[in-house]
């Protein structure tokens, strides 16, 4: 059963930035209502990490306000 979930996942419509243009650069998203998934574009079947919502949108709130900025770190 996991093997399914797993080609299903690879074949849904994963989303990355549209500043990365057609480069293979960066990171995919996938959102889905248990959570989000991320994964590297240029080696799009070499696995994923998973978060739970909660925890995406702590994070997206962290970058959001410069906690991982390292001009914010260095004093």
């Amino acid at each position: 059963m996991a093997e399914n979930l797993r080609s299903t996942l690879l074949q849904v419509n994963w989303r990355k930035s549209s500043r990365s243009w057609d480069t293979a650069n960066c990171v995919e998203v996938l959102v889905a209502k248990a959570g989000v998934s991320i994964r590297d574009s240029k080696s799009t079947e070499s696995g994923m990490l998973e978060f739970d919502a909660d925890v995406y949108r702590e994070f997206i709130h962290a970058v959001r306000t410069g906690r991982f900025d390292i001009t914010a770190q260095v004093r």
